[in-house]
């Protein structure tokens, strides 16, 4: 398939280039964008069918569930039960590089990410819903923190690509599960355990 490849210049985005990816993903599209860790692939978080693309192109796990991207932590309480440590996580955190795995409202566990970077930002004010996605990579391999990795690893497989150039971080966002007491973490990223214990008072078990 043909990707339409879209080039942002962080330091002026403009709309009009951002709006044919957003218009793309309300119809059913599938889009690689930066966040401030790593490039994401998402599409619109209640399209099954583009879900379900998702996972195709990744050769992801079905029983992986993807992350959801916000603009604001206040929006979680729509689709998860949102305890008081996830309020004070969120107070501290986000938006930025923490995933939270809360308990969704339907069952089972989904997790949230409000993303800092401006462009994924404004992609998801433009597509008028959250984006349901995972990192722009086939799984297993390694996630792309530049727009030349997401294209190298996407194109031909995705609608859109928006390469905004290095993500800030340039690695992945910390993922804790608050499912559990006390909290686990997943996967440590940008944000270390250290300061995850240090705000909530507790040593954290890890996964990993």
């Amino acid at each position: 398939m043909e990707t339409e490849i879209i080039i942002v210049n962080r330091e002026r985005i403009e709309d009009e280039k951002i709006l044919p990816a957003a218009e793309g993903v309300r119809k059913g599209k599938i889009v690689v964008f930066p966040t401030e860790t790593v490039y994401g692939v998402g599409c619109r978080y209640d399209d099954e069918s583009a879900r379900e693309r998702i996972y195709a192109i990744k050769g992801r796990d079905l029983a992986k569930p993807l992350g959801i991207y916000l603009l604001s932590a206040s929006e979680i309480e729509e689709h998860a039960v949102v305890s008081a440590t996830a309020e004070g996580l969120a107070r501290v955190f986000l938006p930025g590089p923490l995933t939270l795995v809360l308990p969704g409202r339907k069952g089972g566990k989904l997790g949230f990410r409000i993303p800092s970077d401006d462009v994924a930002r404004r992609l998801i004010q433009l597509c008028g819903a959250p984006l349901s996605g995972t990192s722009a990579n086939l799984s297993g391999q390694k996630d792309p923190t530049d727009g030349q990795q997401a294209t190298a690893a996407m194109e031909g497989k995705v609608d859109f690509i928006i390469d905004a150039g290095k993500t800030e971080l340039e690695c992945p966002s910390t993922v804790i599960d608050l499912c559990v007491d006390p909290p686990v973490i997943l996967r440590e990223g940008a944000v270390s355990c250290d300061e995850l214990s240090r705000v909530l008072g507790c040593e954290l078990r890890k996964t990993f």
